[in-house]
């Protein structure tokens, strides 16, 4: 069942748990996936202090349903950073939100950007737009992932970006 309330301190998610956001749901100060934890923005969500995923944990915008992506989530931080092997996968806004004064960054210092798709299997790329409305940092261990089907491909959208290497992959659906 997803939250939908606030949680007034820290969130974390790990060794496959489960934190689902939904509504008005807030996080008063960081959330945390690791070790194969997900923390998933269903449809809206507030995380005050930021968010990180590491050791294969995953941060998941909107779901995906029939293979497609059912819901273009709003998540509202100042931050993300993806660790060792950390995702982020999904479609929808990584916004500032009213409660937090600076635009968010998104931080692939060693993770994975699968933007636009999900991390589970997508058949086609209806709502295929990750939007960050802040910057993208990549650093030189990290990768980023655009899914195409033909004609179509999934994007990463930002304010700004500072691309310093690694890797860019092309997934077919």
């Amino acid at each position: 069942m997803p939250l939908k309330g606030e949680v007034s301190n820290n969130l974390t998610a790990k060794n496959g748990g489960l934190a689902q956001l939904s509504g008005t749901a807030k996080v008063g100060k960081n959330a945390t996936a690791e070790s194969g934890g997900i923390v998933q923005i269903l449809d809206l969500g507030t995380i005050i202090g930021g968010i990180t995923a590491k050791d294969s944990g995953i941060i998941q915008l909107g779901k995906v349903e029939s293979g497609s992506n059912t819901s273009n989530a709003k998540l509202a931080t100042s931050s993300i950073t993806l660790q060792n092997g950390g995702i982020l996968v999904g479609s929808g806004i990584i916004e500032r939100g009213s409660e937090i004064s600076t635009n968010p960054q998104v931080k692939n210092e060693s993770g994975i950007v699968m933007a636009g798709f999900g991390a589970m299997p997508i058949t086609n790329l209806s709502q295929n737009t990750l939007t960050i409305n802040g910057s993208y940092t990549q650093d030189s261990n990290a990768k980023l992932q655009i899914a195409f089907s033909g004609s179509l491909n999934s994007k990463l959208e930002a304010n700004s970006y500072d691309i310093q290497g690694d890797t860019l992959e092309f997934v077919p659906i």
